[in-house]
């Protein structure tokens, strides 16, 4: 992630040093900056505006380059399986080792898991969080 990211700065930065020179912010002369070096370096320029927009959106900060992969998906959504296991077979699956293949969880097994989590990860982080405030 921490390379994709310094991937996408060093195609924008020559633009963004640019930018933070001028005393005003003129988005159209920055887009027409990334074009022209997009070009310059063989960049498609797709990526090249999409990182610069990406800086622009996220707060104008090197960090805003970063994958947001958490906002993926629909993560309040549950993904329940419907009589086939969800996602890339292992490689045991792909070879017809069905017994190998893994389980598809059952309500049941969901809550056990919530259980286990209620129960020991969140007290020892909780411990853990009183211990570095003292």
């Amino acid at each position: 992630m921490i390379r994709s990211r310094d991937n996408k700065w060093e195609l924008i930065r020559p633009v963004i040093q640019e930018y933070e020179q001028s005393a005003q912010i003129d988005f159209t002369a920055i887009e027409k900056m990334a074009i022209v070096r997009a070009g310059e370096i063989g960049a498609s320029k797709g990526s090249m505006l999409d990182a610069v927009h990406r800086y622009f959106a996220f707060g104008c900060i090197k960090n805003a380059l970063l994958p947001n992969y958490a906002a993926c998906g629909a993560p309040t959504m549950p993904r329940l399986a419907q009589g086939k296991k969800q996602g890339r077979k292992n490689a045991a699956a792909l070879i017809g080792n069905s017994v190998l293949e893994g389980k598809i969880l059952t309500e049941e097994d969901r809550q056990n898991l919530s259980d286990g989590w209620s129960m020991y990860v969140r007290p020892v982080q909780l411990l853990l969080r009183l211990i570095e405030q003292q």
